[in-house]
């Protein structure tokens, strides 16, 4: 079906975000003077109030009960499917230790959400792990969330939906007519199956002999209104079928009255209003046995049509049993009909839904009860193999560093915005690099230091756009600015975040790094490892790429032209946090086992080490009896590497699942054979014969480590044949990395792409 009702124009995106970051400076100012203590003063996170739409009614009910305090609050409720606070608001307020409620409604789903439902689910998730309570609006909701947000560590409870049972009442005559279906709500184009389903069973029924009519009521986009008036045409029951538009929640009451019976086929609806509404007004209800809606029903309240449960497509009752079960109804209205009221009145009633809010706010205000952590758990988590689980200290944005990031990708908007239309056309590329730094530390400092020599930074006067997913600093919005402009965009795509490392909210930083990934006109994967492991968390894309390895300039890092008497060295190179401690405890481990079988070597460790690694890794050493032949020699440069790699005979790579390390094809140009984790990336860049590759599983959950015997076995081996292997790695390096080739590619493509973009 057509989804494009559900695409935010950039407009919207661009008010979206002005109004998050609006909320984000609220946040700042106003927390440290919320108060802590009595009655629940609420703030309902930038949430509207209003007569139609199921948050803004929501909000609505809520604030007659407990008024807005927009700067003097000491309790936030946010809503699901208004989720307008940022990461760093919400941070901010546990910090401040105010507490925050959520109620949540249903999920996006590639069934019937054709966008990119992972970024959206993505941005629900912030509050849905940060939140001090959970009001989960039916069993389903809470079923979906877990499935597409992750289990959630925290208190909740299932919260169904409310309405004024004293306002919405069963009619106490009825008139005259023939029996009336209502169909109520705001269609638009991508659930105009409903009315089409409906209108068919409406057929049905009658050339079964059942007197009916069918009224819709509510706000009905103009496609889902013809498709509508189309179906009942086709059917010949056009004069039975009548639309009465839209309506406010003070004449709501009226519009049910005026029917005996609801039909709502929507799939998978979470907890609507309009069916507890019918509910209460004494209408049996025929829905779609799917979602939360059978919860709100129960089983003598209504007739529900079986689907199958499916959250890649969306399954519509067939006519035949619509039809039929409109017959069913009309021979049982009325007993269904007081069933429907007395369980309206008893279940669904405001005043309760009212007393339970209290008195979650006033049990959160008395306790401050805070979760331990709003990270997300790995399902099925299994115990990391041959290491120890470390710290992930390092993984955990600080509040300040999340604060500029944001500042720096605002900045990065209005520079869009502003640079966009005075931006320059032409055969030439002239590169803006989307914010990302350039530098001689670290994978995307290096290659935009690298790309830049080649390709300048033109900051206001570009016509292409080169971004790094591990750099994505370019917000949606801008990213869209581009494309309505017919600005190239090409990403560099690296790796992803899993749970098997990072351990905080790794869905929130794919659907970070997945809207350049889904908007690029071009895409370079970095692997094929990449491009795998980007399908299978980003989404599977559309559109033009390519795998093009990494690259250097293999002039500079070369063999040495004299090797010096020493021990056989092993070589450690790169950024060492400490989640990353078992690449040294690792290869010392092996050391020591390659020791114990003979061999007489050492490990040289050089670039930036945590000090918790640092001080994990020699102690292992010493406790094995290796500690003299460690030694670790600090950060270096680009410039300095060559020099780095010269001293050693062999370069050892550990890490797990690596999607395309600088560091293996530096050491291979330098001549060193490559001694490595069998996953990820790297066995592609070494190759058969330039290294030894140690089996491991792939595990997206879990870190696998070669074990200590496995890994001393290969430096044994490997010492025996490095001068072979090293041979083989210079070549293979010369042949298939040289950056000249690298840079070349970008090139064309560059080219091409301004060829064919107006």
């Amino acid at each position: 079906m057509n989804s494009g009702i559900l695409r935010d124009p950039l407009l919207k995106g661009l008010l979206r975000s002005a109004w998050r970051s609006t909320l984000l400076a609220h946040t700042l100012v106003t927390t440290p003077f919320s108060g802590d203590t009595g009655a629940a003063r609420v703030f309902y996170g930038g949430a509207r109030s209003g007569n139609i739409g199921g948050p803004l009614v929501k909000v609505k009910r809520l604030r007659e009960y407990f008024p807005e305090h927009r700067w003097d609050y000491n309790l936030v409720y946010t809503l699901s499917n208004a989720p307008y606070l940022t990461t760093c608001a919400l941070n901010l307020l546990r910090l401040r230790k105010i507490p925050i409620v959520l109620n949540q409604n249903g999920v996006f789903y590639p069934g019937w959400y054709k966008n990119d439902w992972k970024g959206m689910n993505a941005v629900m998730a912030r509050a849905y792990h940060r939140a001090d309570h959970v009001f989960w609006q039916s069993h389903f909701c809470r079923r979906a969330a877990d499935r597409f947000l992750g289990p959630r560590q925290g208190s909740g409870e299932i919260l169904y939906n409310a309405i004024d049972t004293q306002k919405f009442i069963a009619a106490t005559t009825r008139p005259e007519r023939p029996f009336t279906f209502l169909v109520t709500g705001k269609i638009g184009k991508h659930m105009a199956y409903r009315l089409e389903s409906t209108v068919a069973g409406l057929a049905y029924a009658r050339n079964a002999g059942l007197r009916a009519i069918l009224k819709v009521s509510g706000s009905i986009e103009y496609e889902a209104l013809v498709s509508l008036r189309h179906t009942a045409r086709s059917a010949s029951i056009e004069d039975y079928v009548s639309f009465t538009g839209p309506y406010t929640q003070e004449e709501a009451p009226a519009i049910y009255a005026a029917a005996d019976a609801y039909v709502t086929t929507t799939y998978m609806d979470n907890c609507p209003n309009a069916v507890i509404e019918a509910l209460s007004c004494g209408l049996p209800v025929l829905y779609s046995a799917s979602g939360g809606v059978p919860e709100l029903v129960g089983v003598e309240a209504g007739i529900g049509l079986e689907v199958p449960e499916d959250w890649e497509a969306t399954h519509t009752p067939a006519a035949e049993a619509i039809g039929d079960g409109m017959l069913r109804i009309a021979n049982n209205a009325s007993a269904m009909g007081q069933v429907a009221r007395q369980r309206a009145v008893a279940q669904f009633d405001i005043q309760n839904w009212i007393a339970r809010h209290q008195q979650v706010f006033q049990t959160l205000l008395e306790t401050k009860s805070i979760p331990a952590s709003p990270s997300l758990p790995r399902p099925n988590a299994r115990p990391v193999q041959n290491t120890k689980v470390t710290s992930t200290e390092s993984h955990n944005d600080p509040l300040i560093k999340t604060l500029l990031r944001r500042g720096w990708r605002t900045t990065l908007l209005a520079h869009t915005i502003t640079a966009a239309p005075l931006s320059g056309r032409g055969s030439e590329p002239k590169v803006f690099y989307g914010g990302a730094r350039s530098g001689n530390v670290g994978g995307p400092l290096v290659k935009v230091k690298r790309l830049r020599e080649y390709f300048p930074e033109h900051l206001w006067t570009y016509n292409l756009v080169y971004t790094l997913s591990n750099a994505p600093y370019l917000p949606a919005s801008a990213l869209d600015f581009l494309r309505l402009r017919n600005i190239p965009i090409v990403l560099n795509q690296n790796g992803v975040f899993y749970s098997g490392w990072y351990k905080n909210d790794w869905q929130g930083m794919n659907a970070v790094m997945a809207r350049a990934y889904h908007r690029a006109n071009h895409v370079f994967w970095q692997s094929h490892f990449c491009r795998r492991a980007a399908d299978r968390f980003l989404g599977p894309r559309q559109g033009d790429g390519e795998v093009l390895f990494n690259a250097i300039d293999t002039r500079r890092f070369c063999p040495p032209e004299h090797h010096t008497e020493r021990p056989f060295t092993f070589l450690i190179t790169g950024k060492i946090d400490a989640h990353l401690s078992y690449r040294l405890e690792s290869t010392i481990a092996g050391l020591a086992a390659a020791h114990n079988a003979g061999l007489d070597a050492r490990l040289v460790i050089a670039g930036w080490v945590a000090e918790s690694a640092r001080v994990e890794a020699l102690a292992a050493a010493n406790r094995l009896g290796v500690g003299k032949a460690i030694s670790f020699t600090g950060a270096y440069t680009q410039e300095d590497a060559p020099v780095i790699y010269g001293a050693a005979d062999a370069y050892v790579m550990t890490k797990y699942l690596d999607p395309c390390p600088n560091t293996v094809l530096e050491a291979m140009a330098c001549g060193l054979p490559v001694l490595y984790s069998n996953s990820g990336g790297v066995p592609e860049l070494v190759g058969p014969d330039a290294g030894i590759g140690l089996p491991v599983p792939e595990d997206w959950e879990t870190i696998h480590i070669p074990s200590a015997e496995a890994i001393g076995a290969g430096m044994l081996a490997m010492a025996k044949t490095t001068k072979i292997m090293g041979i083989a790695a210079r070549q293979r390096a010369v042949a298939e990395f040289d950056i000249i080739h690298w840079i070349d590619r970008h090139r064309q493509v560059f080219r091409s792409l301004l060829e064919t973009c107006p």
